[in-house]
């Protein structure tokens, strides 16, 4: 597995690479600072990675637009002819639709994803795409998760018994024993929102502007256990690199 590392400098990615056991600190014949990796595993540091600059796409009252998918709403169902063991109507044949065939229907449903575009600017009249340092913070990193709304039910009645009236007890005139005394009852709830629904919050153009440029490694042939503990992203798609001699 390729593991891809993200930090904000050289130095701390490699005292991450021996925090984390998959590399440590020697000297080398000429008395400088190297590092030696755990056996197998392979390194490639890359430091900067230029790719084209994202924003987010918003509406015309400048709230960001999230992506939507198509949700299976309803399932297809298959047509049914008339066979000649139906009870057929008059003026029905057998072998005509009896059932037609329905497609399956789907809704569209916005997604917490939020939709990005490539920025562009005018090169000799022609439109080129902004490149520009992948950061610490992507366009897309959750600032906040979001909260799904939560309900509580409360208790406004309590539950009430059936009683009846028995042999013994001093009966009203006009009852008899065995009929309701205390009529019983359910209990009685409200149901109250103690959190709102709250939509997640991401982080701005300028807060991610602002994280500063991120250096990057790839690792691959270290355990999982080293692994872990290693700043590991998700890989960046059809990045433009820049080699670091």
């Amino acid at each position: 597995m390729i593991y891809y590392l993200k930090t904000s400098n050289r130095e701390e990615l490699y005292a991450a690479l021996v925090s984390a056991g998959a590399a440590r600190e020697i000297e080398n014949e000429d008395g400088e600072k190297v590092y030696a990796f755990v056996e197998g595993a392979e390194f490639d540091e890359i430091g900067a990675i230029i790719a084209p600059l994202k924003r987010f796409v918003r509406d015309e009252n400048e709230e960001v637009v999230f992506e939507t998918r198509q949700e299976l709403f309803a399932e297809a169902s298959q047509e049914v002819l008339w066979s000649q063991d139906d009870e057929l109507p008059a003026r029905v044949s057998i072998g005509s639709v009896k059932i037609p065939f329905k497609p399956e229907e789907y809704k569209e449903v916005i997604t917490d994803k939020p939709k990005t575009e490539t920025v562009y600017e005018k090169v000799d009249g022609k439109d080129v795409a902004v490149a520009r340092p992948l950061k610490m913070l992507s366009l897309g990193d959750v600032k906040a998760p979001k909260k799904e709304q939560a309900l509580e039910e409360i208790l406004i009645q309590e539950a009430v018994n059936e009683v009846l009236w028995e042999e013994g007890e001093e009966l009203p005139e006009g009852t008899e024993v065995g009929e309701v005394k205390i009529v019983g009852q359910e209990a009685v709830y409200e149901t109250k929102v103690v959190q709102v629904a709250v939509p997640a919050e991401y982080y701005t153009e300028e807060e991610v502007a602002e994280s500063g440029d991120a250096y990057h490694a790839n690792l691959r042939g270290v355990p999982g256990e080293l692994a872990k503990d290693l700043p590991c992203i998700c890989a960046p798609g059809n990045p433009v690199r820049v080699w670091w001699s």
